[in-house]
């Protein structure tokens, strides 16, 4: 009911202008509909009376990262990093901090950002997992992905990158068996299906990874709509 909603957040805000909750909401509603500019507008209202409230200041980080352009990410990245000095053990911020970085290829501030998250949250290896890898750490990377395996953690990036970092590592043997079960979660990544067929390319099924090697090739194709 999202017209209601938006009616009655307003009501709310003719009242009182400044009301943290509705200003709050109708960004977050506005996000979710992809009107980025709008919740902005929402969350910059918030910032003029909770300045340095990580929640605000990563929000507005959020819809800056979403309008995409180089200028916003340069935004987005400081909002992050402020939001993160604010409340170092907030994960969510971290997280989001680590994206941006290795988004821009800065693989190497994001491995330093995983490493502050993972004093407060040791439990948050798998940002640190990919920012080693980005840095071509391999045999790094493989290592935090084998132990978030071992702990029963079989998601299918923790499957792909270590099937990965193994194969980047020159052990391609090892990194067929987590490329199967990445590419039986998704068999359209053609990350995947590349590093799937490469392996087993390069160890004892060639056959299979020239099939591999064709269907990576028509995901790539674009749409008959294009």
């Amino acid at each position: 009911k999202i017209a209601e909603a938006k009616r009655c957040f307003q009501k709310v805000l003719e009242a009182d202008t400044l009301n943290f909750y509705a200003n709050n909401q109708l960004a977050r509603l506005y996000y979710q509909l992809g009107d980025y500019g709008q919740s902005m507008e929402y969350y910059h209202t918030l910032a003029s009376f909770e300045s340095d409230n990580p929640s605000i200041l990563a929000g507005l980080a959020d819809c800056h990262v979403k309008k995409g352009t180089g200028p916003n990410t340069l935004i987005a990245l400081s909002l992050y990093a402020r939001a993160l000095e604010i409340n170092p053990e907030n994960i969510r911020v971290a997280s989001s901090l680590i994206n941006t970085l290795l988004r821009m290829g800065d693989g190497k501030g994001a491995l330093q950002i995983c490493d502050t998250a993972l004093f407060y949250n040791p439990d948050n290896r798998q940002s640190q997992g990919m920012a080693l890898y980005m840095t071509k750490n391999y045999l790094k990377a493989d290592t935090v992905y084998s132990g978030l395996l071992a702990e029963g953690d079989s998601s299918f990036i923790n499957l792909k990158y270590a099937g990965a970092a193994r194969y980047m590592s020159g052990h391609a043997l090892d990194a067929v068996e987590p490329l199967e079960f990445a590419y039986e979660i998704d068999s359209t990544d053609v990350e995947t299906v590349l590093l799937y067929g490469a392996s087993l390319g390069k160890t004892y099924d060639r056959q299979r990874a020239y099939q591999l090697f064709d269907q990576a090739e028509e995901c790539m194709k674009p749409k008959p709509f294009f």
